[in-house]
């Protein structure tokens, strides 16, 4: 009987691993659809912000677009223990700060999502 108690205990913790595993952010931003935590490292207007040695989104902008556009610097962490820096346009309707939790997905750029709850 003790041995069927415990072998219960057993899976039901196992069963809570694999739930929190899952990655699924706030509900909506799944890891397997490229949605990664990031904290902004900073920001400013164009090409003020240094570019990184990982990704960059204004590569892909036009120069008209990058002089109109804000970006921040981000950095997020994949399945290794290395930080990544990734640019990104900041949406005009989204104030943030230097240190600040945001979601990004890395499979876009123009993805950056305030994080709710989180500092």
């Amino acid at each position: 009987m003790i041995a069927e108690t415990e072998w219960r205990i057993a899976a039901l913790c196992a069963l809570a691993w694999l739930c929190g595993c899952a990655m699924v952010y706030e509900g909506k931003y799944d890891w397997d659809q490229g949605w990664r935590v990031g904290r902004v490292i900073r920001f400013g207007p164009g090409m003020t912000v240094a570019q990184p040695a990982g990704d960059d989104c204004r590569q892909q902008a036009s120069p008209a677009d990058m002089a109109r556009t804000s970006y921040a610097e981000v950095a997020y962490q994949t399945e290794g223990r290395w930080l990544r820096h990734r640019v990104v346009p900041i949406p005009q309707d989204m104030a943030i700060k230097e240190g600040q939790t945001v979601y990004i997905n890395i499979g876009t750029c123009g993805s950056l999502v305030q994080a709710s709850g989180r500092s």
